[in-house]
């Protein structure tokens, strides 16, 4: 505890001067405690959710320091599951962090190969390479180089890491994979504190399951003003629409719409 005193003097109006006593204000001392935290979450999407067979969809990553002290060593791994071939993957681009994010891959037959490195605040995208026969990805890697600051994180929904893949049948193992399935994905950040050489270990995992989607539609139906003049109208004036009805790109490629009935109201 802190206390701090003044005392004053001063000569009221008519009167002597006299001492007017003393004021004092007392409050804690609070130190410094460090709390070192990544964070990590993980959604489907954009895109399907669940998806089906053989349909593009993605995973975003959300990857965050929440701690008060800057974090070593900042590593984030995806472990694939076996049903999941991967097409392509981001970088990410950050606020609060000025370093470099460097992503790899790793199969089954080789180890960790870089896909390249980018500037943090450049969200790059990244091709999966050729894989030989009988291999598959199992892990993503980012890499983040230096320090990361606390309150660092991806600098908007559209700037997370993301894994764009597919679900294969049969895996990559050779099993059936049946619609219904339960889908699990996997990621973990791995981090170091170093107060004076201390080197403390900290990490936060995220794990995403889905069932897996028979072939779905789902209807985006869309009314387009196509008169010549957008308005405002007049009384008598002479209104034209045109009626959409899509099916969203959300739905199963392909799975065409039939015996559609479209109603205006």
């Amino acid at each position: 505890m802190v206390t701090n005193s003044f005392t004053a003097d001063g000569t009221p109006v008519g009167e002597p001067a006299r001492n007017l006593g003393i004021g004092t204000v007392t409050h804690p001392v609070t130190t410094f405690v460090a709390d070192p935290n990544p964070a990590l979450s993980k959604v489907i999407g954009p895109g399907p959710n669940p998806p089906t067979l053989f349909q593009d969809f993605s995973y975003q990553l959300i990857p965050q320091n929440t701690g008060n002290v800057p974090l070593d060593s900042f590593v984030l791994i995806d472990t694939l599951p076996i049903q999941i071939s991967a097409t392509s993957v981001t970088s990410g681009a950050y606020s609060n962090y000025t370093g470099m994010v460097t992503v790899s891959y790793q199969t089954n037959l080789a180890a960790f190969a870089a896909l390249g490195t980018s500037a943090a605040t450049s969200n790059t995208s990244y091709p999966i390479p050729a894989l030989g026969a009988g291999e598959y990805v199992t892990h993503l890697r980012w890499e983040y180089s230096g320090q990361v600051p606390p309150n660092m994180a991806p600098s908007s929904s559209s700037n997370r890491p993301r894994i764009n893949a597919q679900v294969i049948d049969p895996d990559n193992l050779g099993a059936t994979v049946s619609f219904g399935a339960t889908i699990t994905n996997c990621s973990d950040v791995t981090a170091i504190h170093d107060p004076s050489g201390a080197n403390t270990a900290v990490n936060a995992m995220s794990c995403r399951d889905f069932t897996l989607s028979g072939p779905f539609t789902q209807h985006a139906p869309n009314k387009v003003n196509i008169s010549a003049f957008g308005g405002p109208y007049a009384v008598n004036d002479t209104v034209s629409f045109e009626l959409r009805a899509n099916n969203s790109v959300n739905a199963s490629d392909p799975l065409p719409i039939e015996n559609m009935v479209v109603v205006d109201l």
